[in-house]
């Protein structure tokens, strides 16, 4: 349940600075020292900094970035096809990796033949907070694990199990991390025939606030809940937004949204609120918190139309039903929504792949939008990547001050039973400026990677103003080490440097 499985990459892109790579760390039987490998400055996109030479399937790159300017990356690792590990490298400020080659093993307890999502984030000291799920226990359960800079693991070798019961359980990629908790929630089917969203509270000692299995947040008894978002409120609180419908099968489920205090009770009333009900089942909603006790949320419909809703503290609906589409003038759709929201502004920046009806055609476009619905950039929104026949995915904004960060999978778009794999796919990365309206010029786009392979989703973080780190899994190394043909795959990390 992997899509465009392969190696795991990382790539730090620098603007007219220096580089601070990032990555996790672990502990356990597997457990290295210092590194003492140079910096990892210089690479030539073309070639990307290998990280890790275990061969296999390595999959689901996430990279982050802490306070002091060291980054954190985790993976999963399945070297020769018997479970996947989870693995985490650390960078230095300066850019040379924490642990030896291929990092430290967080976690090798047992695992599906397939992997699900999961969280990586960290926590106001730099340690390293990561959230997943493996069977260590028969059923699924959902895990939490705490590494120190230098590998220790404050709760407990095993890490903390935060679930309880039979059922398949699932972590999605966002926790709240302050400096008194860590926040999680997840899709949980253990209570029957229905599934839920729950939700837990840890305490830096990693002991559970909220009782034994979490809590769940309440939308209905007779209703299946799935893909929550968690971002954090004022005091503690924390806003959930997530899917809900009273029957699996539909293909569109209600968008509702939830505040929570700092027990876990709801904020806004008995009954969730209402964010949409055209929302196609498998799609995570983009949510980033107003820094005023609301949020913003973005989607594309069942009809592929890009939307942004503005939850307010109360949690009333600031933008008027009908008046949410990110570009109601443009032709075509607007599909996979992305927000990210400037430090002290009221609005937020919608970015999305942007098609023609057929889908053939595809570029990149944006949208500034205040908390009352107001489009700065026009009913057709900002031309970011010109649509072509080239296929575009895996869009992934980090914001920089005053500029937006967009880094994207661009390449062939594979015709009708051929493999993606045999096409020309790179990564790339351009710079976009707030203070303009105007299309951008995407002749200014940065290479990620030039080497062309199928290359999965990408994971983007902010280190400075000018400085951000990329994190990828690719098939760049077609060969086989084994009957099965398995690829052999590898983790790689590099730094890019703009001129002027």
């Amino acid at each position: 349940m992997v899509l465009r499985r392969g190696l795991a990459w990382i790539v730090a892109l620098t603007i007219g600075a220096s580089v601070t790579p990032a990555c996790g760390g672990g502990g356990g039987d597997d457990d290295g020292g210092a590194s003492g490998e140079p910096a990892a400055r210089g690479i030539d996109p073309a070639e990307n900094y290998r990280i890790t030479e275990l061969g296999g399937d390595q999959a689901l790159a996430r990279v982050v970035a802490a306070p002091d300017g060291s980054t954190w990356v985790s993976w999963f690792s399945n070297p020769d096809g018997s479970n996947y590990d989870v693995r985490l490298q650390r960078f230095y400020p300066a850019g040379s990796p924490t642990w030896r080659r291929d990092g430290l093993l967080l976690s090798d307890h047992r695992s599906e033949t397939w992997i699900s999502d999961y969280a990586l984030s960290v926590d106001l000291d730099g340690n390293a907070i990561v959230v997943f799920q493996d069977t260590r226990e028969g059923p699924h359960q959902v895990v939490a694990y705490k590494v120190t800079p230098s590998g220790d693991r404050p709760w407990g070798e095993d890490g903390v199990v935060l679930s309880t019961g039979a059922g398949f359980r699932a972590p999605l990629p966002t926790t709240v991390v302050t400096a008194e908790s860590v926040t999680v929630v997840w899709v949980d089917e253990g209570a029957g025939d229905r599934t839920e969203v729950r939700v837990q509270r840890l305490d830096q000692d990693g002991s559970p606030m909220w009782g034994e299995g979490g809590i769940p947040v309440v939308g209905g008894p007779a209703e299946d809940h799935s893909q929550p978002v968690v971002v954090p409120a004022p005091d503690g609180e924390v806003i959930v937004v997530w899917g809900s419908t009273p029957d699996p099968a539909d293909q569109a489920f209600t968008l509702v949204a939830q505040r929570l205090d700092d027990q876990g009770a709801p904020v806004w009333g008995d009954e969730p609120v209402v964010v949409s009900r055209s929302v196609p089942s498998f799609i995570l909603p983009s949510v980033v918190a107003d820094g005023s006790g609301g949020a913003f949320v973005g989607w594309h419909d069942i009809d592929l139309v890009g939307h942004v809703q503005h939850l307010s503290s109360d949690g009333a609906l600031s933008i008027e039903e009908g008046a949410t589409a990110v570009a109601p003038d443009a032709p075509g759709l607007q599909i996979d929504v992305r927000l990210v929201r400037p430090e002290e502004d009221d609005s937020a920046i919608a970015l999305w792949l942007s098609t023609d009806d057929d889908q053939r055609q595809r570029g990149i476009a944006a949208q500034r939008i205040s908390g009352d619905g107001e489009r700065a950039w026009g009913g057709e929104g900002r031309s970011i990547v010109a649509r072509s026949a080239a296929d575009v995915w895996s869009i992934t904004p980090v914001l920089q001050d005053d500029r937006i960060l967009v880094a994207f999978n661009q390449g062939d778009i594979p015709p009708d039973g051929e493999a993606a794999g045999s096409l020309d796919v790179r990564a790339w990365a351009l710079p976009v400026p707030l203070d303009e309206v105007g299309p951008i010029d995407d002749r200014d786009r940065e290479a990620l990677s030039e080497v062309s392979a199928d290359r999965s989703l990408l994971s983007g973080a902010t280190i400075d103003a000018d400085t951000a780190v990329f994190a990828w899994t690719d098939d760049r190394d077609g060969s086989a080490d084994d009957e099965e043909q398995r690829p052999s795959t590898d983790v790689y990390l590099q730094d890019t440097t703009r001129v002027g």
